[in-house]
C-alpha cells in the first residue's frame, strides 16, 4: 500500500514517474524515452522529506535513471552538496552567485560550516569544547577540565569521546604520558562513564 511509505519516498516515486510519463509523451517515437529523452528538469528542494541516506544517493540515481536530462535542483541539504562535483553547484548568497572549490566526497560538518554558514554543534558545546581545547594547551587540564566534562554529562557520548580523544591525542603529541597524566584520563573516564579503547 503506498499510503504506508514515507512522504520521502511517495515524493522520489511521484517525481520518477511524473518525469517517465513525461518523457515518454515528448517522445512517442523513441524506444526508450527514459534512456534517450532529453529534458532540463527543475526541482525545488530536492531533499524534501528524504533520508539523510537517500539525500547522499538522489542525485546519482536521477542522472543514471534519466541520462539525458539535465537537472537543475535547490537544496539545503550537505548529503546532497557532498555528492555533487563543485562544477556543478552554484551558491546563492544575498543575491550573489558563488562557485565552491570543493564539494564532492566533504563530510557533512564541513559544508555545513564552509559553504553553507551554519555550525555543527549547539552554541553552548561549541564554547565549552573551546574552553577544553584551550585548557588543554593552557595544561590547566586537571580540575577544570574534569568540571567542564561533568557539566556536559547530559550532551551525547560521541562528544563526550571526542573530547577524550582530542586530549589522548593532544597528549600524544606533547608526549605528556606522565603519571598524573594518566590519572588525570582515568578519572575523565571514569566519570563520563566511558571506555577509551
Amino acid at each position: 500500500n503506498i499510503r504506508q511509505l514515507s512522504d520521502g519516498e511517495r515524493s522520489m516515486i511521484a517525481l520518477v514517474f511524473d518525469l517517465t510519463r513525461r518523457l515518454a509523451q515528448a517522445n512517442p517515437k523513441l524506444d526508450n524515452p527514459l534512456r534517450d529523452g532529453k529534458a532540463v528538469v527543475l526541482i525545488d528542494e530536492l531533499d524534501l522529506h528524504l533520508h539523510p541516506r537517500w539525500q547522499r544517493t538522489v542525485a546519482e540515481k536521477l542522472t543514471t535513471i534519466f541520462p539525458n536530462c539535465q537537472f537543475i535542483a535547490t537544496t539545503h541539504s550537505p548529503q546532497i552538496v557532498g555528492e555533487v562535483p563543485p562544477d556543478n553547484i552554484i551558491l546563492i548568497e544575498n543575491g550573489t552567485t558563488i562557485r565552491p572549490d570543493q564539494s564532492l566526497g566533504m563530510d557533512s560538518n564541513w559544508i555545513l560550516r564552509f559553504l553553507m554558514g551554519g555550525e555543527e554543534r549547539d552554541q553552548d558545546t561549541k564554547q565549552r569544547l573551546q574552553q577544553i581545547e584551550q585548557m588543554i594547551e593552557d595544561d590547566e587540564y586537571c580540575p577544570k577540565l574534569l568540571e567542564i566534562v561533568l557539566a556536559m554529562k547530559g550532551h551525547t557520548e560521541h562528544v563526550q569521546g571526542q573530547l577524550l580523544e582530542s586530549h589522548l591525542k593532544t597528549c600524544a603529541s606533547k608526549n605528556l604520558g606522565t603519571a598524573k597524566e594518566e590519572q588525570f584520563i582515568d578519572e575523565l573516564v571514569k566519570v563520563i562513564g566511558l571506555s577509551t579503547r
